[in-house]
């Protein structure tokens, strides 16, 4: 995964919610593209408290060469 890639995902309009799949088999769910801060060498995901929460619980910080695949949500892929 390059920056690149994981900008053209977020970028996406209407945005597609989507699971990143890491190296080590976790996974992480971006629900909205603002929960995600794109560098150089890899991505910030800010998780929230909840469901309906804006206020971020705590930050993952993942290196691009550890995501292994992206996974849209097929519910919203479909719309």
């Amino acid at each position: 995964m390059r920056h690149a890639d994981i900008g053209h995902y977020l970028s996406r309009r209407p945005f597609v919610p989507l699971r990143l799949h890491m190296t080590d088999g976790k996974s992480f769910d971006i629900k909205t593209p603002e929960a995600v801060f794109a560098m150089n060498s890899g991505i910030e995901i800010g998780l929230f408290d909840d469901e309906l929460s804006r206020h971020v619980e705590k930050i993952i910080w993942c290196a691009y060469i550890h995501i292994a695949r992206v996974e849209l949500f097929e519910t919203a892929a479909a719309q």
